[in-house]
């Protein structure tokens, strides 16, 4: 079942710490985490469009703090 699946796949990243942005997203757990949400809605093909687009935003948000 999907549910299932992401719950299991989530607890294993409540067991660790979390990262900065950029470095959670290279992190292969939160990906095979985010990269299973995305099939599970058929959508797993804009996962780097999806991706790109957080880090840009972040990006932007990192540096109007400074």
């Amino acid at each position: 079942m999907q549910k299932d699946e992401i719950i299991a796949k989530f607890s294993r990243l409540k067991l660790r710490e979390i990262k900065e942005v950029n470095e959670e997203l290279d992190m292969q757990d939160r990906i095979d985490f985010d990269r299973y949400v995305l099939e599970c809605y058929w959508i797993v093909d804009k996962y780097d469009d999806i991706k790109m687009s957080l880090l840009q935003m972040y990006n932007i948000r990192q540096s109007v703090r400074d």
